[in-house]
């Protein structure tokens, strides 16, 4: 399932894969961690990550979504 999510999100226009996927956390307050798996440049020159993040423990799950380059940390 994740891999199909993985695939529609990086089948968009100007989205590549970041292999192998980095470690990254969020940056906006909440202690969130993941793994980083794309990016994007939009048409207005922003940078976003594909980041499947995890909000409570790897038990309750990720959300995957794009998020602003400036809202992801790498941590390796």
């Amino acid at each position: 399932m994740l891999q199909r999510a993985l695939d529609a999100a990086l089948a968009r226009p100007g989205a590549s894969h970041v292999r192998p996927p980095r470690p990254v956390a969020l940056t906006t307050g909440d202690r969130v961690a993941g793994w980083l798996w794309g990016r994007m440049r939009t048409e207005d020159g922003t940078w976003l990550g594909l980041a499947a993040l995890f909000h409570g423990t790897a038990f309750d799950g990720a959300t995957l979504g794009w998020h602003r380059a400036e809202d992801l940390r790498t941590l390796d």
